[in-house]
């Protein structure tokens, strides 16, 4: 009965383990575009490097909020973007552990003429179906929506906040944390392909000398309630770029997000973490090993 009570832990804890949420793409991004001729800076060369996290932001955050999302939310909630814009009074609470997988679509691209092979602007392509997850359920006055904190330099100086101002889609609410790009985003009665993401920022290239054109995203899938103004975040993903911009055809820095871009704490290393048959495994040696060990203890005390 003490083994079987053990094993049944054990195997528990395995399916604890197999059921972080992931990242999955459906065909390896593609993450630099390559050096090309600059269109606006002549004889430099452009490029333009991208990365996009294989680990989903609650997994990354142990279970918490990313504190870069967490400080554009500030803010966004704090400080209004025009007069009469903005949040005030909002809540941001965390709801955490989605079971499934968020497939991804993602690459780099340039803005200019490729058959010549030269580049004005730098892009990424992103898209997130979501058929994969499996949903909470809803309460009264609640959708599910996505949300979307950046921080880019775009402008020069940098700036950090909720994406909820974009002039390219058809309608927003900059005083609506959600992210105003997909007319989907909101599924009081959710149909699985409906709450898909997309995404494409892109700017030109800086000087040269200049730091980089860059520009980084932590965008979530959450609940927003809209009776008592509260957004609950559930899991998501990490992604940016930057432009590169050089004055000869040399090696170019690796792309290396900052550890407040996706998570607080470091980069993972490079050592796989143990799959779900492994932990099982160990955790039956170790049943064995302690089980014999008490067997052994009552032998030596009858002895």
């Amino acid at each position: 009965m003490y083994f079987a009570g053990l094993i049944a832990g054990v195997l528990a804890l395995a399916g604890v383990a197999a059921a972080t949420p992931m990242i999955s793409f459906t065909s390896p991004p593609a993450t630099d575009t390559g050096q090309l001729f600059c269109v606006n800076q002549i004889n430099d060369y452009c490029d333009t490097t991208a990365f996009f996290g294989g680990r989903s932001l609650d997994d990354l955050n142990l279970g918490g909020i990313a504190p870069l999302f967490k400080h554009a939310f500030d803010n966004w909630n704090g400080t209004p973007l025009n007069p009469g814009e903005g949040g005030g009074g909002w809540t941001l609470n965390y709801g955490g552990g989605l079971t499934g997988f968020f497939d991804v679509t993602a690459s780099v691209d340039y803005i200019g003429n490729h058959s010549l092979g030269n580049a004005s602007a730098g892009e990424v392509h992103i898209g997130v179906d979501v058929s994969h997850v499996d949903f909470p359920a809803l309460g009264p006055d609640e959708w599910f929506v996505w949300v979307q904190a950046i921080s880019d330099n775009f402008g020069g100086g940098t700036t950090l906040n909720l994406d909820v101002n974009n002039p390219g889609c058809n309608s927003f609410n900059p005083a609506d944390p959600a992210y105003p790009c997909d007319s989907n985003t909101r599924a009081m009665n959710l149909s699985a392909n409906t709450l898909t993401f997309f995404d494409l920022p892109h700017s030109q290239f800086g000087n040269l000398g200049a730091p980089p054109v860059f520009f980084d995203a932590n965008t979530y899938l959450a609940i927003e309630n809209t009776a008592n103004s509260t957004l609950t975040l559930l899991d998501g993903f990490c992604y940016g770029f930057q432009n590169n911009v050089s004055a000869t055809n040399s090696p170019l820095p690796v792309l290396t997000p900052g550890a407040n871009v996706c998570s607080a704490q470091s980069a993972p290393s490079s050592t796989p973490e143990p799959d779900v048959s492994t932990l099982c495994a160990s955790g039956l040696i170790a049943i064995f090993v302690i089980g014999r060990r008490k067997v052994c203890r009552k032998l030596t005390a009858i002895g």
